[in-house]
């Protein structure tokens, strides 16, 4: 009508882009404008969230509404591992495309549908205002129940660049602070940190009720965990499998710091002949104290995790999830490691009885919680053990000690406080890491539904010990 050159094709594909998000027109057009990419308030947001939540090396990051993509380059830079979402195929810079690699991809995905990615730490700067209001319940909830923690920065007042390029506002959802702050409280989100200001607002919350690592997930991608699990059943390893309760007492090595504490109780019992079993870094714990024929459990599925089990040893026996990088069983005697398997989603489960009903006449899948030691206790229980001594399972921070050892992947976990017996002769406050305060929840839930057969005593003075020594007592 103004005697421009028509900028999209009419047909049944542009027809059906429309129909599926009528959103994507306008930001299709506006992503073609270099006025457009000018300013990322995504880029200039990134330094508050790297102060703020301080994310350790390594750390997956999700930038959701990527747009030109700088922040999430500026996040690769730094050293984390960064997915790029954005539903414009044509959105990033130049510059962003030509670096895309294994640890900085970009995903063309509508965010008011469900996404399959997983990550340590969710961003999304000029995003939500938007977003439809009618769609921001779907567009939170898919991005709250994959990460374990997401950084907001929404504006708060009304954009001109649609009117600009004469397509309609661009903020279809301009809402103050405390309305975010509501929509945050209904997904049941812990607000970490938050800031009101003129023109925007930034928010840093947890993840709601439904995020995928309190369901029992673990901090890999779906696609790589059903990777493992059908290369790892080419290795022929011996299957897990229930055995008739026994009355052997044994040790469990978890790696809190309070397993220091019992270093020569641990040594004398093991002299006296009591199984050890270790998880993740007390095998390596274990072995640099002289006891070095140990039973060591894994669950995590990333590759660098490896190490938990080197070097691999004639006199111990290895306990390894069917989810596990198949580095682990590469590395490790075959007649002496065992599979396990982990369940999960349906779809787990249902791929592991594809991958290994034909090989074996059963197999048997493992509940417990989030973590490793959660994990190896109900699978002990399957293995017939009901008697546990159990080191070093605290989860809590002691000082500023989250180990009895050095892991420093765990240096820079957010932290929280954790009240136990609020209102009564009980109460005491712990400060934990938050996958610790999903693990003392979870165990709570376990003990109560599931470990009733279980005569466990948990040493030490950590969380773990004292919501065991005081939750029958209070009310």
């Amino acid at each position: 009508m103004k005697g421009h050159p028509p900028t999209v094709k009419v047909g049944p594909s542009a027809v059906k882009k429309i129909i599926g998000n009528p959103e994507r027109f306008k930001y299709e057009a506006a992503w073609k404008h270099d006025d457009y990419r000018k300013v990322a308030p995504g880029e200039m947001c990134l330094p508050i969230f790297m102060d703020t939540v301080k994310p350790p090396r390594n750390a997956t990051f999700i930038d959701f509404g990527a747009g030109t993509g700088r922040a999430g380059h500026k996040a690769w830079q730094q050293g984390l591992d960064v997915t790029l979402v954005d539903f414009i195929d044509h959105c990033l810079d130049d510059n962003v495309r030509d670096d895309l690699c294994d640890t900085l991809k970009f995903v063309n995905h509508d965010l008011t549908k469900p996404i399959d990615l997983r990550g340590d730490y969710g961003y999304c700067a000029d995003v939500m205002e938007h977003v439809p209001e009618s769609d921001v319940d779907a567009v939170l909830r898919n991005m709250l129940t994959n990460c374990r923690e997401v950084f907001f920065n929404i504006s708060t007042v009304e954009d001109h660049f649609g009117d600009e390029l004469e397509m309609g506002p661009l903020h279809v959802t301009v809402r103050p602070y405390s309305w975010w702050l509501n929509k945050f409280a209904e997904f049941e989100c812990i607000v970490l940190h938050s800031n009101e200001f003129q023109h925007h607002c930034l928010f840093h919350v947890s993840a709601h009720r439904n995020f995928w690592w309190t369901r029992g997930g673990v901090n890999t991608p779906q696609e790589k965990i059903h990777e493992n699990i059908r290369e790892n059943a080419k290795w022929g390893v011996m299957q897990a499998q229930p055995h008739e309760a026994q009355d052997t007492e044994i040790m469990l090595l978890a790696g809190g710091p309070s397993l220091n504490d019992f270093t020569d109780e641990i040594i004398q019992k093991h002299k006296d002949g009591m199984p050890v079993i270790t998880v993740n870094g007390t095998y390596q714990w274990a072995q640099e104290h002289g006891i070095h024929n140990v039973n060591q459990f894994m669950l995590d599925a990333r590759e660098f995790n490896k190490r938990f089990c080197e070097p691999p040893r004639d006199d111990c026996y290895y306990f390894i999830a069917s989810q596990c990088d198949p580095a682990v069983f590469e590395m490790l005697p075959k007649d002496r490691t065992f599979m396990w398997h982990v369940s999960l989603q349906d779809e787990d489960v249902e791929l592991t009885k594809n991958v290994y009903g034909p090989m074996y006449e059963k197999w048997f899948p493992v509940p417990g919680g989030c973590s490793v030691t959660l994990r190896t206790i109900c699978a002990l229980q399957m293995l017939g053990y009901r008697k546990l001594h159990v080191y070093g399972f605290d989860s809590c921070i002691r000082e500023t000690a989250h180990h009895a050892f050095e892991q420093e992947e765990n240096d820079k976990t957010p932290l929280v406080d954790v009240r136990v017996g609020k209102g009564t002769k009980f109460e005491k406050e712990f400060k934990c890491q938050d996958w610790m305060a999903v693990q003392a929840k979870e165990f709570t839930r376990l003990s109560n539904h599931y470990l009733g057969e279980m005569d466990m005593i948990i040493y030490g003075d950590g969380l773990i010990a004292y919501l065991t020594e005081t939750g029958a007592a209070m009310t």
